[in-house]
């Protein structure tokens, strides 16, 4: 099997988990190969560090060609290539400005806006299902470059999945110039590069943790239960202004945030957290999650008026992800 695709898809989100446009559990990209095949960025696995024979590759009839295991919403990356022979990349990313963007409510103004930049927009669906890639491929027919996915974030397409992402960095650039967002308000990625080989040590998402996260001080990761699970106390700048504007911090945003911080989070006084989970990158990946919700709350609230998930959508997400 030629992994020449998934290599290039590899470095992709390599760059894209480093520049901060997505989390290492949020997202997922594809591309076609010569042979017409989906390469998509497995489900479960760490982003910044996918190797090459992590990614899944599936037919357009939506079967295995591979034992990997693809993103939960592979659907709507099929829906998008059937419905238009011409995109060879799909790439949806968790931007933190595009994920505020989809949370304000549904208006005129709203409308103005994504019009404005030439996007579209998929009201809500639940991750995986054919509805949702009804609602993304209805979005692209009116000649949209990019897709805001309400309460959930962007995708865009592309003849290869560099010209996809570059489309999404140029709209997060333009979103946070139209509202004069300043770096400072979400944007607490080091300048530093991070190289790190991934290591299952506390030290290793210690380390992690100072480069992505807006951590006020140190983070103490405790061992608990023999290692079956793991604890993370912190303090992080974004909690903490989300704190003192009086915002309230709620994991109903996106399915994203929902899923992963429903349970097992404890929010204390000025800014600080302890986080539980049932594996190192499992307690890390909440970390971020929690650290990012934060800020795209910050910024929807500085944007304009929230919506967040309803009680339906929530139970519907119990349904299919938490209860079975």
């Amino acid at each position: 099997m030629n992994f020449k695709t998934a290599e290039i898809l590899k470095d992709c989100i390599w760059q894209i988990y480093r520049e901060g446009l997505t989390t290492a559990s949020g997202g997922n990209i594809s591309s076609k190969d010569e042979y017409g095949n989906i390469w998509i960025s497995p489900s479960q696995i760490d982003k910044g560090f996918l190797q090459i024979n992590d990614f899944a590759c599936i037919n357009l009839d939506g079967n295995l060609m591979n034992s990997n295991k693809p993103s939960m919403e592979f659907p709507f990356h099929l829906a998008i290539y059937k419905n238009n022979p011409e995109v060879k990349a799909v790439c949806h990313l968790h931007s933190p400005v595009l994920v505020a963007l989809s949370l304000l409510v549904p208006n005129q103004k709203l409308v103005k806006i994504i019009d404005g930049f030439e996007c579209g927009y998929a009201e809500y669906a639940i991750p995986g299902s054919e509805k949702l890639g009804q609602n993304i491929c209805k979005a692209f027919e009116k000649n949209s470059r990019l897709v805001i996915m309400q309460n959930h974030g962007v995708i865009a397409t592309g003849k290869s999945i560099g010209e996809a992402a570059d489309k999404i960095r140029q709209l997060s650039n333009q979103i946070q110039e139209y509202f004069k967002i300043e770096d400072a308000l979400f944007n607490s990625i080091s300048s530093k590069r991070f190289d790190f080989e991934l290591e299952e040590t506390k030290e290793f998402y210690q380390n992690r943790a100072k480069h992505f996260l807006s951590l006020n001080g140190d983070v103490d990761i405790i061992e608990k239960y023999s290692g079956d699970s793991f604890q993370a106390n912190f303090k992080l700048n974004s909690f903490q202004k989300l704190q003192k504007l009086n915002f309230e911090f709620s994991c109903n945003i996106i399915p994203e945030s929902y899923l992963l911080l429903n349970e097992m989070i404890l929010m204390k006084e000025d800014g600080q957290v302890s986080v539980e989970g049932h594996s190192l990158f499992n307690l890390y990946d909440r970390m971020e999650v929690f650290d990012f919700t934060a800020k795209v709350i910050l910024l929807a609230h500085q944007m304009g008026r929230i919506n967040i998930l309803n009680d339906a959508q929530i139970q519907e997400l119990r349904n299919k992800f938490l209860l079975s």
